[in-house]
């Protein structure tokens, strides 16, 4: 069984080096579609990211997703986001989207 606890690293990825971007926060909500963070750092809605998720027992790296939503809030901003799932597909991660479905179906908050 998976933690319920899970960090969150999303690496903004830009043709312009000032606009790269990482961020850490804290996963909220997580189901096979996309996720729910809460974060301190500042990314636009839209941004295309690659997710690094975090947990005591599993760690899954470079997850292409883009962030559908923010809200500004007293803990930080919570961002929503969608996997592209067939970048992975066509990156041959058939592996990464079972761990990214097992995390998801154990995941409490």
């Amino acid at each position: 069984m998976t933690s319920s606890y899970m960090q969150a690293t999303l690496t903004r990825h830009h043709w312009l080096a000032l606009k790269r971007r990482r961020l850490h926060g804290d996963v909220v909500w997580l189901s096979e579609e996309g996720l729910t963070l809460v974060s301190e750092g500042r990314l636009p809605v839209g941004a295309r990211v690659h997710l690094t998720l975090q947990t005591q027992e599993h760690s899954l790296n470079g997850v292409p997703a883009q962030i559908v939503r923010a809200e500004p809030g007293m803990n930080g901003t919570r961002y929503s986001l969608r996997f592209h799932k067939q970048r992975v597909i066509d990156q041959g991660g058939a592996v990464t989207l079972q761990l990214l479905s097992y995390l998801a179906q154990n995941f409490k908050q």
